[in-house]
Parts: structure tokens; C-alpha cells; sequence
């Protein structure tokens, strides 16, 4: 395969050991196709990313709702044990 500055070209050889172009191909094309599909999988991993990131936060706020309730359940529970009688 010989490369040069702006095509990738196959040569085949023939029997007489002459090399003829198959085709040319711009590279730019293959690297267009790499970054499209890299810009897809980098496009994903934000978007999965940001989920997690939002999932946390939610994981966060229900841990902190959690820990308010059982002080109040605590609270609750000492007076149900002990009810003041006030007057």
C-alpha cells in the first residue's frame, strides 16, 4: 500500500509487475467516521454522566429526609414512653 499526503491508494500488482490504482480514498473520510462515532459515545457518556450526577443529588436529599425522620421518630417515640401530662 503506498500513502501519500491526501489519498490512501491500494495498488495490486499484475503479472507483468506493473502496480495499477484500485481506488483512492481520502483519509479525511475514515477520520470523519472515527470522530462522528467518538462525538456519539462522548455525546452518551454526558448525557449518562448527568444522570448519575442528578441521581446523586437525589440520593443525597432522600438520606438527609431519612435522617430527619428518625430524630422525629425518636422524639416521638421518648413521649409516647413517657407522655408529659401539661396542664
Amino acid at each position: 500500500m503506498q500513502k501519500n499526503n491526501t489519498f490512501d491508494s491500494m495498488f495490486i500488482s499484475v503479472k507483468n509487475n506493473s502496480s495499477r490504482i484500485l481506488y483512492p480514498r481520502p483519509k479525511s473520510l475514515l477520520t470523519k467516521m472515527m470522530n462522528a462515532n467518538m462525538d456519539a459515545v462522548d455525546a452518551e457518556n454526558q448525557v449518562e454522566l448527568e444522570e448519575r450526577d442528578d441521581l446523586l443529588i437525589k440520593l443525597g436529599a432522600v438520606k438527609e429526609e431519612n435522617q430527619k425522620l428518625k430524630l422525629e421518630n425518636q422524639v416521638l417515640g421518648q413521649y409516647v414512653e413517657k407522655p408529659h401530662v401539661s396542664f
